[in-house]
């Protein structure tokens, strides 16, 4: 699953709205970083070249899915961190 997908999961994909919303998260330097940007894999059991978040950046993810979701569809929605 690329970090795209696991932002935008049943929502329609924008990749200008995926892009802000990780950007709004903090992970614009992260984001950057990577080879394949927001098609890069999550996790490397999917794809040996893919991103290893560490617990911070999976919860960023984690934020950017609601940020998503506000973005896409124009509502509040929420997200719980443990």
């Amino acid at each position: 699953m690329s970090l795209k997908d696991n932002v935008a999961l049943a929502l329609p994909m924008d990749e200008t709205k995926v892009r802000t919303a990780l950007e709004y998260a903090g992970l614009g330097e992260t984001l950057e970083k990577l080879s394949d940007g927001i098609t890069t894999s999550v996790y490397k059991n999917f794809d040996e070249t893919g991103f290893e978040p560490s617990g911070g950046e999976g919860q960023k993810i984690a934020l950017a899915r609601a940020l998503h979701c506000s973005l896409s569809s124009g509502r509040n929605c929420r997200i719980w961190l443990a």
